[in-house]
């Protein structure tokens, strides 16, 4: 449900979710991930960081977790 409210552009719905979700299986990759894109989006770089950090720990393979990680990063100036 998260993905496809992603996807119309409900954000916000799609983030309540995304949080449903997590809060049933921790670690659900796809909430993880987008909540994590969400929250960048919404310039909410800590939390973005949190669950991309929890996404890469899930699935250390995973590029979308450590490209969101890695944009947060650089928002939140700890890259150069």
């Amino acid at each position: 449900e998260g993905e496809a409210l992603k996807k119309t552009g409900d954000l916000d719905a799609a983030l309540g979710k995304f949080a449903d979700a997590l809060k049933l299986d921790r670690t659900n990759l796809t909430a993880l991930l987008g909540a994590a894109w969400i929250l960048n989006d919404a310039g909410d770089h800590k939390t973005a960081r949190l669950c991309a950090a929890n996404a890469v720990e899930v699935d250390p393979k995973s590029g979308a977790g450590w490209r969101e990680a890695g944009y947060a990063e650089w928002q939140l100036g700890n890259l150069r």
